[in-house]
């Protein structure tokens, strides 16, 4: 069991784990809404924390978080204050979010099935489509996120959806493909953690180079 690593919480946070031996310990952030930091133990598949808001953030919470080790890529809360959002985690690297279980009142299964990211990923398209235009005035990005018209040399239809589960939207797709665009430096998970983290669209509304990596 390593733990160790960058997750992602369905609270909107970036949690930075370190495991040692049986201890662990993070540093939670989503400010400037809040921050967090905390130790715990671990004992068989269970992770046992203390955690404390920091001035970081305007929270002030603290208490008792207990947690379900699913795998070395997902953690549940088994128990927590009620006051503490946060009830999954996942593996930044590990791709999709994990699956829920029951969710809580007003809280839906699945990120891309939230009315508030979809919003997000449809600005995070738009963002493509700006930077794609400033090239190629007559391409767009379509909602699969791909570029299509006339990119000068050559002209794209994009007639046909890409291959995908039978059961996925674009939402679905582009959650779960999570790339890094070619005129855009962000990829959508990256975007709605910032846009989520107080960043506004225009602060964000950046373009990068093709060959360029992405920066979030």
């Amino acid at each position: 069991m390593n733990l160790t690593g960058v997750w992602n919480c369905d609270d909107g946070g970036t949690y930075y784990i370190c495991q040692m031996g049986n201890v662990v310990w993070w540093d939670g952030d989503r400010s400037p809404q809040w921050a967090n930091v905390a130790r715990g133990t671990i004992s068989g598949k269970t992770l046992n924390l203390e955690y404390a808001d920091v001035p970081e953030g305007k929270g002030i919470g603290y208490g008792t978080l207990v947690l379900d080790i699913i795998s070395n890529d997902e953690l549940r809360a088994k128990e927590k204050p009620e006051s503490y959002s946060g009830s999954r985690w996942w593996r930044a690297s590990a791709g999709q979010g994990p699956a829920s279980t029951t969710p809580r009142p007003g809280e839906t299964v699945n990120p891309w099935e939230n009315p508030a990211v979809r919003q997000l990923i449809d600005e995070w398209l738009l963002q493509q489509d700006r930077c794609l235009k400033k090239l190629y005035p007559g391409a767009y990005i379509d909602k699969w996120g791909r570029a299509c018209g006339n990119l000068a040399s050559t002209t794209i239809k994009c007639d046909l959806t890409p291959d995908h589960p039978a059961d996925w939207d674009s939402y679905h797709y582009l959650w779960y493909n999570n790339w890094c665009p070619t005129y855009y430096p962000y990829t959508v998970r990256g975007y709605i953690q910032k846009r989520q983290s107080g960043m506004s669209f225009e602060a964000l509304a950046v373009c990068k180079g093709e060959d360029d990596v992405c920066i979030g």
